[in-house]
């Protein structure tokens, strides 16, 4: 009977331990399934002087879409904000088919009384941020703006600002308040912020979106090379750990051309195919970044390109997936060949 017994209790315990391992199994399956059809978050930028190139590319890409920055109102010299004619919002393409959220970029760029235009500017915004019924002021300027036109949301690219020690300290009570007000309004908040950002030293406000940029690491600044690369792009990911959620990464299109003479400018994809088959230049995808490279002669003028095309955006976008991020910016909208290839956008 104690025999009986014993075996009737082995045939038990086997029979709920293959239960166990079944269940747990089928968890891991069904958890995998579920994070193989999770899809990446995708927002882009359209650019005010590119509007048409952009809007028709947008009708292309709009139903992958999650949300739209039209870039960007920037400043007059006295300091008000400028809003192009072309975001306006009788003008922009505003006619959604899916409920797509629209921000409004604002950038620290200024126009000048002669017409010149500043790009990256942080000392007029010293004054404004520093003093706080100034900060006040410029705040109910942005969220008026984008409520009279209206948009979803607001971002701000205020770049160089964590370069400057005179308005580094007040950007963080800057972003606290405006999200109080963004809030307040039911509008949105995200907040660009460049791959230097000193993430480990700062304590960023909780509920604004925040993006960080993972490109410019070769560019007008340098010599010629890749917008990134896979070392790059992990060491920022890296630094990013700590941040607090919701957060975001960008990616550039295109890329850049240099030559002997010392010149360069960016180019998009189309104008590098463009000088690729003009040129019968011989081609070739680096390595370490997936990005395309080519060289070709003018006379005696030695130019080289570097460029993004689908294959090189899907290559930088798994490196994010990778770390856990799959809110996925793209920077920007016209004159990009293949942007719709990119597979891990679908």
């Amino acid at each position: 009977m104690n025999k009986l017994l014993r075996n009737s209790v082995k045939i038990i315990l086997l029979s709920l331990l293959l239960f166990l391992l079944a269940g747990c199994y089928n968890g891991k399956q069904a958890n995998v399934k579920a994070a193989s059809q999770t899809k990446n978050q995708l927002s882009v930028w359209t650019v005010y002087w590119d509007a048409q190139e952009g809007t028709e590319e947008f009708g292309r890409f709009e139903k992958r879409l999650d949300e739209v920055c039209l870039f960007g109102a920037h400043f007059e010299e006295d300091g008000k904000l400028f809003l192009p004619e072309e975001l306006t919002f009788d003008k922009r393409a505003a006619k959604k088919k899916k409920q797509l959220v629209e921000y409004l970029t604002i950038v620290n760029d200024r126009i000048l009384a002669d017409g010149c235009k500043e790009y990256k500017k942080t000392e007029f915004l010293q004054d404004m941020l520093n003093d706080q019924e100034r900060r006040k002021e410029h705040i109910e300027e942005i969220i008026a703006l984008a409520k009279s036109e209206h948009y979803d949301g607001v971002e701000i690219d205020y770049e160089r600002i964590w370069r400057d020690c005179e308005i580094k300290d007040s950007f963080i009570p800057f972003i606290k308040e405006l999200y109080t007000a963004a809030t307040a309004n039911d509008l949105k908040l995200r907040v660009v912020l460049e791959p230097g950002t000193p993430f480990n030293d700062i304590k960023l406000p909780v509920g604004p979106k925040y993006v960080v940029m993972l490109y410019n690491l070769y560019g007008m600044h340098s010599g010629p090379g890749p917008k990134a690369d896979s070392d790059f792009i992990k060491k920022v990911l890296g630094k990013m750990a700590n941040m607090p959620e919701p957060k975001a990464v960008a990616f550039a299109t295109g890329g850049c051309i240099w030559n002997s003479d010392g010149e360069k400018r960016f180019i998009t994809e189309k104008e590098a195919k463009q000088l690729l088959e003009q040129y019968k230049a011989d081609a070739k995808r680096d390595g370490a970044s997936k990005a395309v490279t080519f060289k070709y002669r003018e006379g005696t003028t030695a130019y080289e390109v570097w460029y993004a095309d689908a294959a090189t955006l899907d290559y930088w976008i798994s490196l994010a997936e990778d770390a856990g991020i799959r809110d996925i910016a793209i920077w920007r909208l016209g004159s990009n060949l293949t942007l719709q290839k990119i597979k891990r956008l679908k």
